[in-house]
């Protein structure tokens, strides 16, 4: 989980370009392998902040903000879920903070296996066989930033946004780094 692939850092240099006017990018990627993929945010402004990425369940689940969006050659958005959470929340739940300083990358690679396709009655393993794309955006508009560092008060602002990222072209193996629009 902590080694970032040379092509994920591609495509967030790509989506960088695209998005010079953005202080915070988004990139989506595909592993290596074709198991997981490789989710990807940069502060590429020139002062550090902090990001809620979204929240920590106990000590081993996490939901992340981010929303997966495949679109059908149609132009037809799914409905995609993520199925690795808890079934029930027994403990606490902290919000997932990101501290990032100028040109920083957080990265994390998520398995295929922990979403559905609910339109497709599918795995998204099986569903990206099939022509379409795929994005991820991620919005933080009105996310609550706690107190980091508390009893001292944040020093460092807590970003709000939207964002999204590059585009994926399915079935896998084909790539597009064309943005969509807003």
């Amino acid at each position: 989980m902590g080694r970032v692939s040379l092509r994920a850092l591609l495509l967030l240099l790509t989506a960088c370009l695209a998005s010079a006017a953005e202080p915070v990018r988004l990139a989506v990627a595909f592993d290596p392998a074709g198991a997981a993929l490789q989710v990807s945010v940069q502060n590429a402004g020139q002062k550090p902040l902090l990001l809620t990425l979204g929240a920590l369940i106990g000590s081993s689940y996490y939901d992340f903000r981010f929303r997966l969006i495949v679109t059908t050659p149609q132009g037809h958005d799914l409905r995609v879920i993520y199925t690795g959470g808890p079934g029930a929340i027994g403990g606490r739940i902290d919000p997932l903070v990101i501290p990032l300083v100028p040109g920083a990358v957080y990265s994390v690679a998520v398995p295929l296996s922990r979403f559905y396709v609910m339109d497709a009655n599918t795995s998204l393993q099986e569903y990206i066989r099939k022509p379409g794309r795929l994005r991820i955006e991620l919005d933080v508009e009105h996310a609550v930033c706690p107190l980091y560092g508390y009893p001292n008060p944040n020093m460092i602002p807590c970003w709000r946004g939207r964002l999204v990222s590059n585009v994926l072209v399915l079935p896998l193996g084909r790539t597009s780094t064309r943005r969509q629009s807003n």
